[in-house]
């Protein structure tokens, strides 16, 4: 049961939530792209960006593939597409 649970809400978090963020990064302006697209894009970034990050950190800075080294890249990466965004708006 806790499974579904997390699966429930890792999911976002994982697949969804850095891409969005990095998408509001590249185009801050709503008229930039519509919502089909900025979904489409949030879904990619993130399955592109979290795996090639969490692979540089262990790869260049030899920190071991964890659960929380996983989080904290992405965590930090939504943070950036976050700041980024703002900074731009």
């Amino acid at each position: 049961m806790l499974w579904i649970i997390q699966a429930i809400i890792g999911l976002p978090l994982v697949l969804f939530i850095p891409g969005y963020a990095l998408s509001y990064a590249f185009f801050p302006k709503k008229k930039d792209i519509d919502l089909t697209e900025r979904i489409a894009l949030s879904f990619g970034l993130s399955i592109a960006t979290i795996p090639l990050s969490v692979f540089f950190l262990n790869k260049l800075l030899k920190v071991p593939i964890t659960v929380y080294s996983s989080c904290a890249v992405t965590l930090a990466i939504t943070l950036i597409g976050v700041i980024v965004w703002k900074k731009r708006k």
